[in-house]
């Protein structure tokens, strides 16, 4: 009984010093989004033979396909206070600031099998931009999340996540 009281004592200890040190962490990514795009934006992590994250300004930089997604072989994400930023960019390579009103956040997943083990977490941007839609809850569409993983999986891992 002893020995159960202490190991519930030592796992609360070490559960406080883990959320202590995710409350003081912020997610520093940079969405770049190509210009009009309207969907899913996910960035998946722990993907072979994808680029390593590049950086501006302390921010990791994900620049998402017309397929709405974006590869790293990062092996994970940045946890804690989201202080993401969102950008159109044009062919050229301008970036407009996307209203905050445009981009539903949702929460981070995972998705593994005896092939892959990746991590994901991403956006919904609308042209439709309203309050309302950015702190919905009722948004996520599976559907739209496994066809993005789907590419995902046959570009790199060439097997369907989804069949």
């Amino acid at each position: 009984m002893r020995s159960a009281v202490k190991r519930f004592v030592l796992w609360i200890g070490c559960m406080s010093i883990f959320l202590m040190g995710c409350a003081n962490s912020e997610t520093n990514a940079s969405y770049l989004i190509p210009e009009a795009y309207t969907g899913y934006a996910i960035a998946v992590y722990n993907v072979k033979n994808a680029p390593p994250l590049t950086y501006e300004k302390g921010f990791a930089v994900h620049t998402m396909n017309e397929d709405g997604y974006f590869a790293t072989s990062q092996p994970d994400m940045q946890y804690g206070t989201v202080t993401d930023q969102y950008f159109y960019v044009d062919q050229a390579g301008n970036r407009t600031p996307i209203d905050p009103t445009c981009i539903h956040t949702f929460g981070t997943g995972g998705l593994q099998s005896d092939k892959v083990n990746l991590l994901y977490t991403g956006i919904e941007v609308t042209d439709n931009c309203l309050e309302a839609f950015a702190h919905s809850s009722e948004n996520f569409d599976d559907t739209q999340l496994r066809t993005i993983m789907n590419k995902v999986t046959k570009q790199y891992y060439d097997v369907e996540a989804y069949p």
